[in-house]
């Protein structure tokens, strides 16, 4: 699974967020995990 969410956290330019905890990130950080985590779901169907 971390193949595929690797390139994906990348493209969207998240990569520095995964090491930090959901208080510590802004709004907007937050709506982009969540497509990220939205898109590697299909990926996976």
């Amino acid at each position: 699974m971390k193949a595929v969410l690797t390139p994906l956290v990348r493209k969207i330019g998240i990569d520095a967020l995964l090491k930090k905890y959901p208080c510590e990130v802004s709004g907007g950080q937050k709506q982009r995990t969540a497509i990220a985590r939205a898109r590697q779901l299909l990926l996976i169907a």
